[in-house]
């Protein structure tokens, strides 16, 4: 049941980005002033790397805060997904 849970998950993230990658790039060609990310990985990458690492509520948990200090003025740099003890 778990792995289900997860790979619905993974595979909502993976939709998100066929969707909104190629409309991100095309505003972006069109000279549309759009956000640039400063976080290495981006969220949708981190999302799907705490999820395939941590169990489902503390991947949610941690892709929630990743999101809240999301955005263009937000220096993140390097963030690495929280090993569960």
């Amino acid at each position: 049941m778990l792995f289900i849970v997860r790979y619905l998950l993974i595979l909502l993230i993976r939709t998100y980005r066929a969707i909104w990658y190629p409309i991100y790039r095309g505003m972006k060609d069109a000279g549309i002033p759009t956000p640039e990310c400063a976080c290495v990985p981006t969220c949708s990458e981190y999302a799907i790397l705490a999820i395939r690492k941590l169990p489902a509520h503390r991947a949610i948990i941690q892709i929630s805060y990743r999101l809240k200090r999301c955005g263009q003025y937000h220096k993140e740099g390097q963030k690495r997904v929280v090993d569960y003890p």
